[in-house]
């Protein structure tokens, strides 16, 4: 997904309900007044938490500590590693949210944590380290010395500015940001989104918001998903409200900023589309599903990553607006990297489309399909426009990263990869791209049963659940 440029030495980040209510009841013969202050006294829950405890495992690039592993870990992790930072027992992360070269992660005792790159205030905390000694007897081989403990170690997010008792339920994280979406359905963000030529600002009037602050344009939220340098938000009557820098017209609507300035773009406004069910997004371009089970994309299309076949392989080929998709129906799940997009069916089927060259899509490139196929000038496959299924292969989760991906197959909930692999971002102890769909194999996960994977620009995680049994300490009467 994501795609910093803040720095020389981190270029390699290219790349994301339930209603409950409590109530009470009112006394026979209370006052008016009385009654007027229970209602008042009422609170309603939009969307609910997660509860299951998770045990995190990372591997792939950690120049910068995208891994969470701490300062003396090694820059890269070829097998899928355990985080200790991150153990379900202890911290108990219920969800996770993964950024170019940043992570984030919801605890069980509602605590946001993140890690990783905090050049423009994605990790919504002070990382400031003047460069002192860090212990680094335990070193591995290749450490960076100067490695920001703080930035490079899960740490807690300051919530200065948000108000007690605020419940938090989901978290998404783009190329310099985080966003935070609360049980009564309102969004806190930090960091900083970034225009094609390098300029930043988070809000209109603000150019790097360092700590969560509230997006006062939206409420009834139900779910976010950021990509590179733009934001959806699904809203509980089904509209969908995108924000950010619309450079390749991934924000699918038009942006006046002859009228309204060159920072249009930041102000969430709603689209069109009606009776949205779910979202999602990649790099630069979106998606939405509605409740008629259609399926629509726009956005930058130069590899077909849009799924929509028109113009799909010009070098400026964008979608303005929400498109259908042909081909695609009963999308559970729906996820984008840079120049790919994966779509999980209700039935497990894994539908693929975009950039081919790069393994990103995980097609046999001896076996594909008559149909949606752009070649090059030297008549090799380039493009792959039209959603296809990947064969023999059912899975349950998704993932797409920069141009890598992950899935979790159904049954026996083992983790496959395939893509670019210059970091092993997929997993596996190759130096060449995984060119198809291959199983995970390591000692450290080889009895573990998955239930979500995440891909960052160069790096991955994978979680599997745990069940934590509290004792109760009984004295004796």
């Amino acid at each position: 997904m994501p795609k910093p440029k803040s720095n020389p030495s981190r270029e390699k980040g290219k790349g994301k309900a339930n209603a409950s209510a409590s109530t009470r009841k009112r006394t026979r013969g209370a006052s008016e007044t009385e009654k007027g202050n229970k209602k008042r006294r009422k609170t309603t829950a939009l969307n609910k938490a997660p509860t299951q405890r998770l045990n995190v495992y990372v591997f792939g690039a950690n120049e910068n500590g995208e891994l969470g592993l701490g300062p003396s870990a090694a820059e890269e992790v070829i097998r899928p590693r355990l985080n200790p930072h991150l153990s379900a027992d202890s911290v108990g992360v219920v969800q996770l949210a993964v950024g170019g070269m940043h992570c984030a992660a919801l605890t069980h005792d509602n605590k946001i944590l993140t890690w990783g790159v905090n050049d423009l205030g994605a990790l919504g905390r002070d990382t400031t380290w003047d460069g002192g000694m860090v212990d680094l007897s335990d070193a591995e081989d290749d450490v960076d010395p100067e490695r920001n403990p703080k930035e490079s170690t899960p740490g807690e997010v300051e919530m200065d500015n948000v108000p007690n008792g605020t419940i938090f339920v989901q978290l998404t994280a783009g190329d310099n940001c985080t966003f935070a979406l609360t049980s009564e359905g309102t969004v806190y963000g930090w960091g900083t989104l970034r225009t094609t030529d390098g300029a930043t600002k988070f809000q209109p009037d603000i150019d790097i918001q360092r700590t969560p602050a509230l997006i006062p344009e939206l409420e009834k939220v139900t779910k976010i998903e950021a990509g590179c340098n733009h934001v959806l938000a699904l809203a509980s009557d089904g509209r969908v409200y995108t924000w950010g820098f619309s450079d390749q017209d991934q924000l699918g609507r038009r942006v006046l900023k002859r009228r309204a300035g060159p920072w249009a773009g930041l102000n969430p406004r709603k689209l069109r589309l009606k009776d949205v069910v779910d979202i999602g997004v990649g790099s630069d371009h979106s998606f939405a599903i509605t409740k008629d089970e259609c399926v629509y994309g726009w956005g930058l299309n130069n590899f077909g990553q849009t799924g929509i076949a028109e113009n799909a392989g010009t070098d400026a080929a964008t979608v303005i607006a929400p498109t259908k998709i042909d081909g695609l129906t009963e999308v559970s799940q729906i996820v984008g990297g840079n120049k790919h997009s994966i779509a999980l069916t209700t039935g497990g089927d894994c539908y693929v489309w975009g950039r081919l060259d790069s393994s990103a899509t995980g097609m046999d490139l001896d076996a594909l399909p008559d149909e949606g196929v752009i070649y090059d000038r030297r008549d090799k496959p380039r493009i792959l426009s039209k959603p296809t299924p990947l064969p023999d292969l059912k899975v349950s989760f998704i993932a797409a990263g920069g141009d890598h991906s992950l899935v979790i197959s159904q049954g026996d909930r083992k983790p496959y990869s395939w893509g670019f692999n210059g970091n092993h971002q997929t997993g596996h102890n190759v130096e060449d791209d995984v060119e198809t769909p291959t199983k995970i194999v390591s000692k450290s996960i080889r009895d573990k049963e998955f239930v979500w994977a995440g891909a960052g620009g160069q790096f991955s995680l994978l979680a599997e659940e745990v069940v934590i049994t509290v004792e109760s300490d009984e004295s004796d009467e």
